[in-house]
């Protein structure tokens, strides 16, 4: 009976931990842009960013719903361009005021001949030094994401079946606010690549380096 009661008291008190939490600077809505530049072994990506984070209240504010889209360019190293998109949706766990979690699902094009389609699974972690309400908060942060592209024949080497890797991403970062509802975000990451089921191999081994402004309401 008194462990029953323990485990019960732990479990309480772990649920009205949560639910005191929430979003970076306790916002409702985070909107963010930044522009994003990569260069990996198969060419360069250029790309302007724009993501919504809208904290869910009836899940006490330590959940948060997420809308990301990106808009840019695909410089591959043999000298052609190619435009490209991508939409996202997802969501947020908050696991601390200074630890997150974010699981993300999104789906994309690359103007190459009829079109390449990318289908996107990533799983995204961000620790944080120093909590989002100071004026400076660096941050660490990691990601796993597996890839599928569905390219026709001769798009990077391809023989037009859909290849698929698993990408995983570190990096640093820093959050430098300038006012209470403004801050501008500084992220450089290195990524490592490993195909699980195509001989284009390492296409996404690199960094990425990226610069932007977020807004708090």
């Amino acid at each position: 009976m008194k462990k029953c009661s323990l485990i019960a008291l732990v479990m309480a008190g772990f649920i009205l931990a949560t639910t005191a939490l929430a979003i970076d600077r306790n916002a409702d809505m985070i909107d963010s842009i930044k522009y994003m530049t990569s260069s990996y072994d198969q060419g360069d990506t250029h790309d302007l960013a724009l993501s919504g984070e809208t904290a869910l209240a009836d899940a006490g504010q330590n959940w948060s719903f997420l809308v990301e889209g990106q808009k840019g360019i695909l410089a591959l190293d043999s000298g052609d361009d190619y435009d490209s998109w991508a939409l996202g949706l997802g969501l947020k766990f908050y696991l601390t005021k200074i630890t997150s979690l974010a699981l993300i699902a999104s789906y994309g094009e690359i103007d190459f001949q009829e079109g390449a389609e990318t289908r996107t699974g990533t799983a995204r972690l961000k620790q944080r030094f120093l909590p989002s309400t100071e004026d400076i908060s660096p941050f660490v942060a990691g990601s796993a994401a597996i890839q599928e592209i569905d390219a026709p024949e001769g798009f990077l080497s391809s023989d037009g079946d859909v290849y698929s890797e698993l990408i995983l991403k570190c990096g640093i970062g820093c959050d430098f606010m300038l006012d209470e509802t403004t801050a501008i975000v500084i992220e450089a990451y290195l990524a490592q690549s490993e195909a699980t089921s195509s001989d284009i191999s390492d296409s996404s081994d690199g960094w990425t380096a990226e610069a932007g402004m977020s807004f708090y309401w």
